[in-house]
């Protein structure tokens, strides 16, 4: 059973719809109805789970900064960078904001140089522009560019910002991209595709990025075109060409149309030139 493994879980850690899963799961009798709540149930627990995972981590790379060697230092705050979307780095977010301010009062001029470094490795990894930014977070990313600031704590909450609006941006990137594929997807109606979509909307439903929660019930929305086209594929297609002029239909009537009007006048020729010559 997938909440047995480690860590485990129980019901009452998973989110408020699925607490009671077994229920719902046994008032169902459709299959396919059966086999999306059983994926959308797996992807939550995989969602709360890593949650647990990465607070831990999270405890465990803070006390490595804080006690450990030089190197161990070094590659704990690399861990952290990594984990600076997920909901253990939130969860500790307030300890790992001082122990940076610390850094930042032992030398101002060298953590604004790394903190710039580290917001351009954002920007390509998630492959964000500055211009996507808002015009105070660019102004503010020149302003660090240019030295400009150089308070411990206003260095900090700088670097967060920028880095919190690369995260939103690359987020709300992320499901466009997957809205327009999916209203792609149920006009070319590609099972292969639907299947390929319908597993990269759970991994976004279930993945640990709090910036993608946010973005959680859009992913759901669309998940649920693809369950329903799945389920009845016939009445998705009806639905979507309902919207559609048929054009086929209308040519084909005024052609009959033209057809029968022709033979009327022809007849009533017909009728007038026989009444003339009687």
């Amino acid at each position: 059973m997938a909440l047995h493994q480690e860590p485990s879980l129980s019901n009452s850690e998973l989110s408020p719809p699925y607490q009671n899963w077994e229920e719902q799961i046994n008032q169902l009798t459709d299959l396919p109805k059966i086999t999306h709540l059983q994926d959308r149930i797996l992807a939550d627990i995989q969602a709360r789970r890593q949650e647990k995972i990465s607070t831990q981590k999270a405890k465990e790379n803070i006390d490595k900064v804080k006690t450990g060697t030089k190197e161990e230092q070094k590659q704990a705050w690399q861990n952290l960078e990594n984990q600076e979307t997920e909901k253990g780095f939130q969860n500790n977010q307030e300890e790992i904001n001082n122990l940076k301010k610390e850094q930042a009062q032992k030398d101002p001029q060298e953590y604004s140089q790394q903190a710039q470094q580290r917001i351009e490795n954002k920007l390509r990894d998630n492959q964000v522009q500055i211009a996507d930014l808002t015009r105070d977070n660019q102004q503010a990313f020149q302003k660090l560019k240019e030295g400009q600031i150089t308070d411990p704590t206003q260095l900090v909450e700088t670097e967060n910002n920028l880095k919190q609006n690369i995260y939103q941006v690359e987020a709300t990137k992320k499901i466009t991209d997957l809205t327009t594929r999916v209203q792609q997807v149920l006009q070319s109606k590609s099972k292969s595709q639907i299947t390929i979509l319908k597993k990269e909307l759970l991994e976004f439903i279930s993945s640990g990025n709090i910036y993608y929660s946010a973005k959680k019930k859009e992913a759901e929305n669309l998940l649920e075109k693809l369950e329903c086209f799945e389920s009845n594929p016939n009445q998705s297609s009806s639905t979507s060409n309902s919207s559609e002029v048929p054009w086929k239909a209308i040519v084909s009537i005024l052609v009959v149309g033209v057809i029968v009007l022709a033979a009327v006048v022809i007849r009533i020729k017909k009728d007038t030139r026989l009444k003339k010559k009687t």
